[in-house]
C-alpha cells in the first residue's frame, strides 16, 4: 500500500536510522565516539585537523572542508552541489553514517559568507566580524540549518545513520550570571534541528574517565534519548572504549542493542 511515493508499512517493520547530537567541549572524545558509528562513515569535516585524533582506517572517508573558501558556501544551500555531489558519492559507494564535525565551525565559516554577502551592508552600515548586523546573522542561521537539514534528508532517503558534532557554550542571564552550558548552535539553528535528532548527548572528560549524558543534568542541556532506559533519573554512563586497541564498547554496539530489543528502550551500557 502506497501513499503517493511513500510505502505505508507497519511500525514493527520499520527501520530506525540514528540521528544524533554530540556536544561537548574540545578534545572531550566526540569525534573518537563518533568515529564507532555503524559501517563505513562519511565525515564532512569543518573542524582544522578535527580527525587527527583517530588512527588511519579505511571505514572513514573524509571531505576536508575545514579550508573551504567562504565565497562559495552557498554550494551548501539544499539543492546546491553539494548535495548533488552527495548524491553521486551515495550511488558509487556504500555509506553508512554521515558525520558533520563540527556544526559549530560550519556556523563559523557561514557568518564570514554572511558577513561578504552584498545585503548584509548598505550605505549607513558596514557589516564585519566585531559588528555582523542583523541580516548577516539571518544569513548565518539559513544556510546553516539549509545545510543541515540537506544532509540530513540525504541521509534518510539513503538508510543512512546521521550524526552532528557540536561544541559547548555558556549562556547567561541579566546579572551575566551562567544560566545554562548548553550546545554550540546559534541562532534559529538552536530551535530548528534538535526536534529533529532522537539522541542528544553531552560528553565529558573528567581527566579520569569519560561520561556520556543522555538525560539532562544540572546547568546543562538539552539532551534526551529513545535508545535508553533511564531509570530513577539516572542521566549518564561511562564509555570505556580504547581506540588504539580498538576495544571496549561504541555507537555501533548501543544501535546493535537497540535494533535487536525491536528499537524498543535497552539499559543504559554498564
Amino acid at each position: 500500500m502506497r501513499l503517493g511515493a511513500i510505502e505505508v508499512q507497519s511500525q514493527s517493520a520499520k527501520t530506525e536510522q540514528l540521528t544524533m547530537l554530540l556536544w561537548g567541549k574540545p578534545a572531550c572524545g566526540k569525534t573518537v565516539l563518533a568515529s564507532t558509528a555503524p559501517g563505513k562513515k562519511l565525515w564532512l569535516l569543518f573542524d582544522p585537523n578535527g580527525t587527527a585524533s583517530l588512527p588511519k582506517r579505511d571505514d572513514i572517508l573524509v571531505a576536508d572542508f575545514s579550508t573551504y573558501n567562504t565565497k562559495k558556501m552557498a554550494d551548501f544551500k539544499q539543492g546546491g552541489s553539494i548535495e548533488r555531489d552527495l548524491l553521486d558519492l551515495f550511488k558509487q559507494d556504500k555509506i553508512d553514517t554521515v558525520i558533520i564535525d563540527s556544526v559549530t565551525s560550519f556556523t563559523q565559516l557561514a557568518m564570514r559568507y554572511a558577513i561578504e554577502h552584498k545585503d548584509s551592508s548598505n550605505n549607513s552600515f558596514k557589516s564585519s566580524i566585531e559588528s555582523p548586523g542583523l541580516r548577516a546573522y539571518g544569513t548565518r542561521t539559513a544556510l546553516t540549518v539549509d545545510f543541515l537539514l540537506m544532509v540530513e534528508m540525504v541521509s534518510r532517503s539513503n538508510g543512512c545513520h546521521f550524526i552532528i558534532i557540536a561544541h559547548d557554550m555558556e549562556t547567561y542571564d541579566s546579572k551575566q550570571e551562567i544560566e545554562s552550558i548548553t550546545m554550540s548552535l546559534k541562532g534559529g539553528a538552536a530551535d530548528a534541528i534538535p526536534p529533529r535528532i532522537s539522541e542528544i548527548w553531552r560528553v565529558e572528560d573528567t581527566g579520569r574517565e569519560r561520561l556520556v549524558y543522555v538525560r539532562n543534568h544540572g546547568l546543562h542541556k538539552p539532551m534526551r534519548t529513545r535508545m535508553f532506559i533511564t531509570p530513577d533519573g539516572q542521566s549518564r554512563f561511562k564509555w570505556t572504549y580504547d581506540q588504539q586497541k580498538g576495544t571496549g564498547h561504541g555507537i555501533e554496539d548501543y544501535y546493535k542493542s537497540w535494533k535487536d530489543a525491536g528499537y524498543n528502550k535497552v539499559n543504559l551500557p554498564v
